[in-house]
């Protein structure tokens, strides 16, 4: 039998973290077993009709307007490389109980596991953007936050803390883009794509950003179509890569991506065989894949009607305010002319200007 040497041995950290992975499965096992339970009794109830719940589960309804207006919190589209702050490696989420799970993970972090560093920042992080804590709980839930993640000589610790650097929070932590920049190089030296992409596009250096599509980063192959498309060492832009790379960026995610996809094939143009087909087919996925602008384009070819099915002008309106949902105004506009005018949906004239006074509103 092979005897295991020194180095072999797990440390205290690791064998912490070890118990801590088994508790955490074993409690999320218990929950979704009790979710589980509780769906079936719902299931009951319903056959039995009878109703457990005094909580509406649809869209919240207006009164005023007297029509259902869904008020769902939209995914913005990523901007370069300004990105909303989410913290990686595992829940953010602090429980009102302690289980073994959270002992064993506190014990990892105060012996220098890393991942269990980073997962105490992401906790600590959690309550610092609790807005019902006082001031003073939140600032030091924010140093906590950074200290583990700073600490932690772990990528996503890097990149989480070079986040809340550089968006700051409100009355709580400064903004500080220097400080954010060298925790962005540190993680995009250890090979985390998402610090990748922010420091080449930040930089210029679309060599880096290159490493990160190399690495799977959706945005990060759409820029670099861009770029090739504009700024290739040709000078004139190399259609051929642009088109090759914009492609690969949609099928790697990016919703972007995916509704330029969906433009190119919808006009015939750069690289692109003009496709009515292939542009819904892509403007779909941009859609459900989150991207506004191509829900929007689904909702125009349905009111218009187009070679591959023909006029439906309720779909129409339905991708309409999806695509508002998702915080593209033309969406809601447009959505907004149907209720005015009754095309596809009944007749509102009082639920289109609710629509322009609210969702269009100038902020």
């Amino acid at each position: 039998m092979e005897t295991l040497s020194m180095t072999d041995t797990p440390s205290k950290a690791d064998t912490l973290w070890n118990q801590y992975l088994q508790a955490k499965a074993a409690e999320d096992a218990l929950a979704s077993s009790q979710a589980a339970s509780e769906a079936a009794k719902q299931d009951k109830f319903a056959e039995e009709g009878i109703s457990n719940t005094s909580s509406p589960t649809g869209p919240t309804v207006d009164v005023k307007s007297g029509v259902a207006v869904v008020r769902s919190i939209s995914k913005k589209a990523r901007k370069d490389a300004k990105k909303a702050l989410s913290n990686k490696l595992g829940s953010d989420k602090v429980s009102d109980k302690e289980g073994s799970s959270s002992k064993f993970l506190k014990m990892a972090a105060s012996q220098g596991h890393s991942s269990a560093m980073v997962i105490m920042g992401n906790q600590s992080m959690s309550l610092c953007r609790d807005r019902t804590s006082p001031i003073h709980v939140r600032k030091t839930s924010a140093l906590q936050a950074l200290k583990w993640w700073e600490n932690s000589k772990h990528k996503e610790g890097w990149y989480n803390a070079g986040h809340a650097y550089y968006d700051g929070i409100p009355g709580v932590l400064d903004k500080d883009e220097t400080k954010a920049l060298e925790l962005f190089v540190k993680a995009a030296e250890e090979g985390d794509v998402d610090a990748m992409f922010f420091v080449g596009v930040r930089e210029g250096d679309v060599e880096v950003v290159r490493r990160a599509m190399y690495g799977g980063h959706a945005d990060a192959a759409h820029w670099v179509a861009l770029w090739e498309y504009g700024e290739g060492e040709d000078g004139g832009g190399d259609v051929n890569a642009f088109r090759v790379n914009l492609l690969k960026a949609a099928e790697m995610g990016s919703g972007d991506a995916m509704g330029l996809v969906g433009q190119c094939y919808f006009n015939g143009t750069d690289g692109f065989g003009k496709d009515e087909g292939k542009a819904m087919e892509w403007w779909r996925k941009g859609c459900e894949g989150g991207h506004g602008d191509s829900c929007v384009n689904v909702g125009a070819l349905m009111y218009n009607g187009w070679r591959g099915g023909g006029v439906d002008r309720r779909g129409a309106f339905e991708m309409y305010q999806r695509g508002g949902e998702m915080g593209c105004k033309e969406g809601w506009r447009n959505a907004a002319a149907c209720l005015a005018e009754g095309e596809g949906v009944e007749k509102c004239e009082r639920t289109a200007k609710y629509i322009v006074d609210t969702m269009l509103k100038e902020k």
